[in-house]
């Protein structure tokens, strides 16, 4: 019989939690869906931090805000694009030009607030700090407007209480 108790001790699940730590555990799990944290990027205002090291070692830095424009301010973005291209036609300028018109009058519209040296982009030299800043502003807008996904997989819960399977 000695050698059945020695046996059993051996075998022993000591690596196992009890019964006691198990009820624990499972009083501490959540059943609904899981709440995500508070992203800033869920806000009509998204206050970022800018910094950019141009080619001749220069730093471009500062706060910016950017708010997600309405319908008329979209309108009012295809206007200014419009005036930018001296009311031509978009296949009178590069693919470049095209795009940094609308970088230039988006950006224009919906950078409520921004560093002085901001103040006119279009009198930057650098194209890549104005491509830079729409990155992050349509980073914004793509995450606000649900084009983004939900950072992990499953059902979870949004802040504005919508379920949004991934």
């Amino acid at each position: 019989m000695t050698e059945t108790t020695d046996l059993a001790k051996k075998l022993a699940p000591e690596h196992l939690p009890t019964t006691a730590e198990m009820k624990a555990q499972l009083e501490n799990v959540s059943t609904g869906p899981k709440k995500l944290e508070p992203n800033p990027r869920d806000q009509v205002e998204y206050t970022f931090q800018f910094s950019h090291k141009d080619a001749r070692g220069r730093m471009w830095e500062g706060e910016f805000i950017h708010k997600i424009p309405s319908l008329a301010q979209r309108d009012l973005i295809d206007m200014l694009q419009a005036r930018k291209k001296g009311n031509m036609p978009v296949e009178s300028f590069s693919a470049m030009a095209a795009e940094r018109h609308l970088y230039l009058a988006h950006l224009e519209v919906c950078l409520t607030k921004r560093p002085k040296w901001a103040n006119n982009l279009d009198d930057l030299l650098d194209p890549a700090i104005v491509e830079k800043l729409y990155q992050e502003a349509a980073s914004h807008e793509a995450h606000f407007l649900g084009w983004l996904p939900y950072p992990s997989s499953g059902t979870e819960e949004r802040q504005d209480g919508d379920s949004q399977s991934t």
